[in-house]
């Protein structure tokens, strides 16, 4: 969701950060180690964060650095004080485990639900350890492994499983596995896969507020106050929410939402920060970023390919008549 549609998200307060984890890859068959990465940049009080997370199951992580990960936007915010603990856990260690990430073989046999069980156990072990005050009885946690592996066949096997259905009630869902390819970034609240919205949605369903004024039905969320009060259509129906989403980009890059026709701004001299998530992010291999022109240049552009084309055309006539004439003669 773009700046123009965050509603309570822009009401975000960044200096109250207290803790920031990132969750990356956890379910990939590789391995059954679940490892902790931090970063000398986030201070002393991320190793409260990781030495909990890593009593809890997890290992520390022999790579120097943080891989791709949203860590990097924390870190290189201000606001975000320094005392804010920070770490990603993940299911490789210094390079993916899962040779086919992000690629159309990256499919649902590649994945340990009861890896991803593990990971959410940890998770949950860590932030109730990180949260309990002195005196306060450790809570009992279960994991529901059942939603984990539905979740998993609706995203990986069955596109079109009784959970989507229920929040994509009109939508055309695919028989088999969904399209995890992000698409184009549009300056839209919209805009994203439906992986994505599966995933907001879903949030939003567990997360949404009791609110005697979120009851307009709706069909789209132009039926809802996305602005103002973070709504969003569920069901049929604008409920308020905490369930956020927004397109993601390399900290290297800075985008102007009030310029629509050339919004995007590299800063050159934070090179040492990666653009691309590659598999070995140690590893260089350079971008390129195609802006979009603005509709006054593509007109421009379209009438000028007419004009050449009715010129050649023209052109071509003259030459075949002048050649016709002369090959008479002879």
């Amino acid at each position: 969701i773009n700046a123009e549609y965050m509603g309570e998200l822009r009401k975000l307060n960044s200096s109250r950060i207290s803790a920031v984890l990132h969750v990356d890859q956890v379910g990939d068959l590789e391995s059954d180690d679940l490892f902790v990465h931090t970063t000398s940049q986030s201070g002393a009080a991320s190793s409260a964060l990781a030495d909990e997370l890593i009593k809890n199951g997890a290992r520390r992580s022999g790579a120097d650095g943080l891989p791709p990960v949203s860590l990097i936007s924390f870190l290189s915010d201000p606001n975000v004080p320094t005392s804010a603990s920070m770490a990603a856990l993940t299911g490789y260690d210094s390079s993916y485990a899962n040779r086919f990430f992000s690629s159309i073989y990256d499919e649902a046999d590649l994945i340990s639900t009861k890896k991803i069980e593990r990971a959410a156990k940890v998770i949950a072990e860590t932030v109730a350890s990180l949260a309990r005050t002195n005196g306060t009885a450790a809570p009992s946690i279960r994991i529901n492994s059942s939603l984990v592996n539905e979740l998993v066949r609706c995203l990986g096997v069955q596109g079109d499983c009784a959970m989507m259905r229920d929040l994509f009630p009109r939508a055309h869902l695919p028989a088999g596995p969904h399209n995890f390819y992000a698409g184009v970034f549009r300056f839209s609240p919209e805009m994203g896969s439906l992986p994505q919205h599966f995933v907001q949605r879903f949030l939003a369903d567990i997360t949404k507020m009791d609110d005697d004024d979120a009851s307009a039905k709706c069909r789209s969320f132009l039926d809802c106050d996305v602005r103002n009060k973070s709504e969003m259509c569920l069901k049929g129906k604008c409920v308020r929410t905490a369930a956020f989403r927004h397109q993601a980009f390399s900290p290297a890059l800075s985008f102007n939402f009030s310029d629509r026709a050339h919004p995007w701004r590299v800063d050159l001299s934070r090179g040492a920060l990666n653009v691309i998530a590659e598999s070995n992010w140690n590893s260089d291999i350079g971008a390129r970023v195609y802006m979009e022109d603005s509709d006054t240049h593509e007109v421009l552009v379209l009438l000028s390919g007419l004009i050449a084309t009715v010129f050649s055309a023209v052109l071509s006539y003259i030459l075949k008549v002048k050649g016709l004439e002369k090959f008479k003669r002879l």
